[in-house]
């Protein structure tokens, strides 16, 4: 496994990857901190957060990856909170990973309504994590290079837990991509 220092991980000093059975429009709604509006590519969101006097912007997308709508939140955080994953999860399965720049990260699954499992990347293998976690770890846990490789064991984590290829940037160049900036 690559480590976290050398993969494409690099480039986002925050990011937050969820994936949800919802549609991207319904997504969106459910995720949107306030004013929502479409764009047509990443660099017309970018353009619109930099007009910002009040640094109050932010852009996600929405697509499909292997049957799930994704939402790639740069700078984000919203699918990471349990009460807003929750509505986006509609009752039905979701997965979603969140790291920033300050070494602050969070695993998140759930399914009917339920957190199934919660925890910090960074605390995967410490014994008495600061954080609290929730549920048992799964089986592909104690596969993974949780020491050397966080950011990078919980992406592979949130592929398996969904069944899905594994997370890149790569989804935000999928035919069906939407995106979107919202006010917070």
């Amino acid at each position: 496994m690559t480590d976290d220092s050398t993969s494409w991980t690099e480039q986002w000093d925050a990011l937050c990857v969820t994936v949800s059975r919802l549609t991207g429009p319904e997504a969106a709604q459910r995720i949107a901190l306030g004013e929502l509006t479409e764009f047509p590519d990443v660099g017309a969101t970018e353009q619109w957060i930099d007009a910002s006097a009040d640094f109050d912007r932010a852009w996600f997308a929405t697509g499909t990856v292997d049957n799930w709508t994704f939402l790639w939140e740069a700078n984000g955080w919203q699918g990471s909170l349990p009460e807003v994953a929750l509505g986006l999860a509609d009752g039905g399965p979701l997965a979603s990973l969140f790291w920033n720049v300050n070494a602050v990260m969070s695993f998140l699954a759930l399914d009917d309504g339920i957190v199934r499992r919660q925890f910090d990347p960074l605390f995967h293998d410490d014994e008495n994590p600061p954080t609290e976690d929730i549920g048992a770890p799964s089986a592909i846990e104690a596969e993974l290079d949780w020491a050397n490789a966080p950011l990078l064991s919980s992406l592979q984590l949130l592929a398996a837990t969904a069944g899905i290829r594994d997370v890149d940037p790569s989804w935000l160049e999928t035919p069906d991509v939407r995106f979107w900036g919202h006010r917070f």
